[in-house]
């Protein structure tokens, strides 16, 4: 019968095409032009970022302090009506949907136009963007568009944003991320949608080692996405 019923609202709204609908409880505007058809359907379909946004929402508390790395389209940060907010995202088609979202959803964040990097001995790093925005890549594709973006070194944001709650998901550049990476001891909760079809099961396994190591404990998952807490 659920099924039936999710059927039915993704054909009305594949027969209506709404700008703004409602997923998860969250009001999404999807009617930029940036926002490719595969999005605006996982939207109508109600897949995306189901299970990032069902973690977060049974995990999050309105006292934490949220660093999310990797925005998307607004989604999750729009879910985060928290203490403080802060979002960092390098494509910068996606900061106006992003803003736009936050707000339609009474939810107050910092939005930053910066790639996160490991160190910015290079102040731009070039981002390569394909046709939908998820593809996006701080590796270099040759059929990708070349965009020059700011960097700004992972643990300093972490640190200066005093932020207890970080949420990853940067379509597999995880693993450089953090690699041999120690959160800073106040980081007490970890979301991270991993990728292993781009960088391998292997380099997940080390993250979640590494991450465990550091007295965390994986207590919540859902398809590839991790819930780490302290």
């Amino acid at each position: 019968m659920f099924s039936n019923i999710k059927s039915l609202k993704y054909f009305y709204r594949k027969l209506i095409k709404p700008d703004k609908v409602y997923h998860k409880g969250i009001k999404l505007d999807i009617s930029s032009k940036v926002i490719s058809h595969w999005v605006r359907d996982a939207v109508y379909k109600g897949f995306y970022e189901y299970h990032e946004l069902t973690l977060l929402k049974k995990h999050l508390n309105a006292s934490d302090s949220v660093l999310e790395i990797g925005g998307g389209i607004g989604l999750i940060g729009s879910a985060c009506n928290v203490k403080n907010l802060v979002i960092y995202e390098a494509n910068p088609h996606l900061i106006k949907i992003i803003e736009k979202n936050l707000h339609i959803n009474d939810v107050k964040g910092k939005v930053v136009n910066k790639a996160i990097v490991r160190n910015n001995t290079k102040k731009k790093i070039n981002f390569y963007i394909g046709p939908d925005f998820w593809n996006a890549s701080l590796v270099k594709k040759d059929d990708f568009v070349r965009t020059p973006v700011n960097t700004e070194q992972f643990d300093n944001v972490i640190i200066s944003t005093n932020s207890n709650f970080v949420i990853i998901d940067v379509e597999g550049y995880e693993y450089t991320l953090l690699d041999n990476y120690n959160f800073p001891k106040f980081v007490n909760k970890i979301l991270i949608e991993t990728h292993p079809k781009i960088i391998g099961q292997n380099k997940i396994n080390y993250i979640i080692k590494n991450i465990i190591n550091q007295k965390f404990h994986l207590i919540d998952k859902r398809s590839d996405v991790l819930l780490f807490q302290k």
